[in-house]
């Protein structure tokens, strides 16, 4: 998918903390499964190997979400990355900004804005993005 607006940039970084423990609380479920399907025997093997394809492919999705991250943040200056990331992914408040990335509120906000112009553009995985898995 590829992000069209300001609005769908944010609402991706707003996601990504959510898509990221979906798809772990997934993983774990299915790896419950796995440890079930031992206790059965015979009987639960059948479904072990399914339930571990699911877990790979959460694992993969994962990866997925990280990569897109990366490359995404790559393209962005030093001080974009470090507001970027205060606000998305350690879920920072404006008041709160200038002690995490030293910048005032205001600036901020700014280079925030700034960044997300940017990131018009941005391809991103689209399966990840809704949050299917």
């Amino acid at each position: 998918m590829i992000l069209k607006t300001k609005e769908e940039v944010k609402a991706w970084f707003r996601g990504l903390d959510l898509m990221k423990k979906d798809l772990e609380m997934k993983s774990a479920f299915y790896g419950e499964l796995v440890w079930m399907s031992r206790n059965l025997g015979e009987s639960g093997k059948k479904h072990e190997a399914y339930y571990l394809e699911k877990i790979q492919e959460l694992h993969r999705r994962i990866q997925l979400l990280a990569e897109d991250i990366e490359r995404v943040m790559n393209t962005l200056w030093p001080e974009e990355r470090a507001v970027l990331t205060a606000r998305y992914i350690r879920d920072k408040f404006w008041d709160a900004m200038e002690f995490q990335v030293h910048y005032s509120k205001r600036h901020s906000i700014r280079i925030h804005d700034r960044a997300v112009e940017k990131l018009i553009g941005q391809e991103v995985d689209c399966d990840v993005y809704r949050g299917k898995a």
